[in-house]
C-alpha cells in the first residue's frame, strides 16, 4: 500500500522507531532497543506535531488554514507572523462546551467565512487535541463542503497525542498533501519530464535561494515543494524525473510517497551543508540529469576557493556545541572539524531509522543528547561541558550567554551550499567580538535554572519505558 493511501498516519515511533529522549554517546546510540522507548518523567513545554504541520502548509500559495480548536491553538501562528510569513489562518474558537458536544457547526461556519473572504484554491483543516476528544468528523465536513465550494478542502489529523516527536507533524501534513492534493492526478504511468522535485519544509529563504542558484547554474529545472508551492506545482510533482530533499528527516515521507505511488525516484542523501556535503548532494542530483561535467567544474571551482580558509583553520582552539535539527547537526560536525574546531557534543530533536545510520561516521565517544525543546537539560550539559561557542536556532540562543557561552544563531543565516561554511565562520568570528558583553551577562546571572539542577545528572528524568 502506498504511503498516501491510508486514512490516518501512525506516529513516527511506530513507523520509524523514533527516539525523542536519550543521553549517551554516538556509539551506544546503536545499542538502543528500537522496540523500547525512552520517556521523560518531567518535560518542559515544547513544539508539538500541530505546530510542525502548520509550518509545512503555511507557505503554500492560494491557501487558507482553519485551525479546528480553541483560540489558543492558533496562537502558534503569531510565531510565524513574527518571522515574516503572510498566510491567512482562522480559528474555530472551540469552547469547553464544544469539546463535549462537538464543534461541527463552528467548523462549517469558519470554512464558509474563509472561502467568502479569500476565495482560496485550498483550505486546510488542522485538527487539534480537542477534536480527538469530541470526535468531530472533519473528513465529512471537508467532503460535503468541497462539493459546494470551488476549493480543495484538506483535513489534517494532528492531535498532539499520537507522537512525542514533533517532526511527526511534518509527516501528517505531507500525508494529507499526498492524499488530497497529489493523489488522483495520475496513475504512475505518466511520461516523466526533465525537472527536479526539490522538497523543502523548514529551510529559511536564504538557504533555499543558495541551492536554487546552484541548480540554475546546472540548468536543472526545479519544482519546489511544498514550501512556496501552489496547487499546480503539487499536482505536477508526479511527473518529475527525480525528487530530493534539503533535509531528509523532513522530506522523506513525501519523497518516498511519490516514489511508491508515481515511480518518481527519491534520492536519500545528506543535507548540503559545507563544501563536501554540498558536493555529494549536487553530484547525486547531477548524475540523474547527465550534467556531470558541469558539476565537476563547479565543485573544483568552489573547493579551490576554500583552500586558503581551510589552511588558516579559523576555528582552531574553539570548543563548539551544536543544537540543531538532526541531519543539520550531523552535517555540521565535519565542517567544524575541517576548520580546526572541536565539537564537544550535540543536541538533536530525534533519532530514527531515517537518520540513525548517519551517526556511524561520528566520533566513537561523541556525547549525543536527543531532546526537542528541553532547555533545562541543555543548560545542564552546557554548564558541565563549558563550550566556547553554542550553535543553535534563534529561540534557543538568547539565554546561553548567561552561562558565559557565546551564542551563534543560524535562524536567518546561510548554512546550506558552498557559501554556507564561510558565512557560518564569519558569524562565529563576529560573535566572538562580543565576548566582553557575554562575560558581563554571565556575572549578572539570572539564569532560569537553579544550581541544584545544574549539578544533577542530565538524564535524571530520562527513563526507559517498561513494557
Amino acid at each position: 500500500m502506498c504511503a498516501f493511501d491510508s486514512n490516518k498516519l501512525q506516529g513516527r515511533e511506530k513507523r520509524l522507531s523514533t527516539l525523542s529522549a536519550y543521553l549517551g554517546t554516538a556509539h551506544n546510540l546503536f545499542k538502543e532497543d528500537e522496540d523500547r522507548q525512552n520517556i521523560r518523567t518531567f518535560s518542559e513545554a515544547a513544539f508539538d506535531e500541530i505546530i510542525y504541520a502548520i509550518e509545512t502548509i503555511a507557505s503554500i500559495e492560494d491557501s487558507v488554514i482553519v485551525i479546528h480548536g480553541p483560540s489558543g491553538c492558533g496562537n502558534v501562528n503569531l510565531h510565524y507572523f513574527a518571522e515574516g510569513s503572510k498566510f491567512n489562518w482562522y480559528s474555530t474558537n472551540l469552547t469547553e462546551r464544544d469539546s463535549i458536544l462537538g464543534g461541527d457547526e463552528k467548523l462549517r461556519e469558519t470554512i464558509y467565512l474563509a472561502h467568502k473572504k479569500h476565495e482560496p484554491k485550498i483550505i486546510f483543516i488542522v485538527a487539534t487535541s480537542v477534536v480527538a476528544i469530541n470526535n468531530d468528523d472533519i473528513s465529512a465536513a471537508a467532503l460535503e463542503l468541497e462539493e459546494e465550494l470551488d476549493a480543495k478542502i484538506v483535513p489534517i489529523f494532528t492531535d498532539g497525542f499520537k507522537s512525542k516527536a514533533a517532526v511527526n507533524g511534518y509527516d501528517v501534513a505531507l500525508h494529507a498533501i499526498g492524499k488530497y492534493l497529489i493523489k488522483g492526478n495520475g496513475d504512475g504511468e505518466e511520461e516523466k519530464s526533465n525537472f527536479l522535485n526539490l522538497i523543502s519544509i523548514s529551510e529559511n529563504n536564504e538557504n533555499i535561494k543558495e541551492i536554487l542558484l546552484l541548480l540554475k547554474e546546472l540548468n536543472i529545472e526545479t519544482n519546489l515543494i511544498p514550501k512556496f508551492a501552489d496547487n499546480e506545482g503539487l499536482k505536477k510533482s508526479i511527473k518529475a524525473k527525480v525528487s530530493v530533499a534539503l533535509n531528509d528527516d523532513e522530506g522523506y515521507f513525501l519523497g518516498r510517497g511519490l516514489e511508491e505511488a508515481y515511480d518518481v525516484p527519491y534520492i536519500e542523501t545528506t543535507s548540503p551543508i559545507g563544501s563536501k556535503n554540498t558536493a555529494t548532494w549536487i553530484q547525486q542530483v547531477a548524475e540523474v540529469f547527465s550534467t556531470g561535467d558541469k558539476v565537476k567544474k563547479i565543485i573544483d571551482r568552489e573547493i579551490s576557493k576554500k583552500r586558503k580558509l581551510i589552511y588558516e583553520a579559523p576555528l582552531t582552539g574553539l570548543k563548539i556545541y551544536i543544537d540543531l535539527k538532526t541531519t543539520e547537526a550531523i552535517s555540521l560536525i565535519p565542517l567544524v572539524k575541517e576548520y580546526g574546531g572541536e565539537v564537544v557534543g550535540i543536541t538533536v530533536d530525534e533519532v530514527d531509522k531515517i537518520n540513525k545510520n548517519k551517526f556511524e561516521g561520528l566520533k566513537y565517544d561523541l556525547p549525543v543528547h536527543v531532546a526537542s525543546g528541553q532547555l533545562f537539560e541543555v543548560a545542564n550539559i552546557l554548564n558541565k561541558t563549558k563550550p566556547d561557542i553554542y550553535i543553535g536556532e534563534a529561540g534557543k540562543t538568547a539565554w546561553v550567554s548567561k552561562l558565559g557561552i557565546i551564542p551563534v544563531s543560524v535562524a536567518n543565516a546561510v548554512l546550506y551550499g558552498f557559501n554556507g561554511e564561510q558565512k557560518l565562520i564569519e558569524s562565529i568570528k563576529k560573535a566572538e567580538r562580543n565576548k566582553e558583553l557575554i562575560n558581563d551577562m554571565s556575572k549578572k546571572g539570572n539564569l532560569q535554572y537553579k544550581n541544584g539542577w545544574l549539578k544533577k545528572s542530565t538524564n535524571w528524568y530520562i527513563k526507559q519505558e517498561v513494557k
